[in-house]
């Protein structure tokens, strides 16, 4: 608004002391750890079962929500079997599918 005004210097040293002040709550998010951030691991193992106990452990006590991605070759009528399986098992919140792709 100041600049539509004719007010150059007030609208260059307004936006200047905003992006100060975004850059400074950026930092102390950064430095204080305020702020979550999601990481994908990749996690590779002998066995599901060990791989999963090792995980469960890691992440015991801390409340965090796990998100699993794998990628199942088959059919679309086991697809679907499959999501619906995955669906009704307790446990789980959610469950997507992120499009097929087909292989030659």
């Amino acid at each position: 608004m100041a600049a539509g005004g004719g007010l150059y210097l007030v609208a260059m040293f307004s936006t200047l002391v905003i992006l100060l002040a975004l850059w400074l709550l950026g930092w102390f998010e950064g430095r204080f750890n305020l702020k979550a951030i999601e990481m994908t691991y990749d996690v590779v193992g002998e066995t599901l079962d060990d791989m999963l106990s090792a995980i469960n452990q890691s992440l015991e006590g801390e409340h965090h929500t796990m998100r699993a991605v794998f990628s199942v070759e088959a059919p679309e009528r086991e697809h679907l079997k499959v999501i619906e399986e995955l669906r009704r098992a307790p446990g789980i919140r959610a469950v997507n599918s992120f499009g097929a792709v087909e292989k030659e």
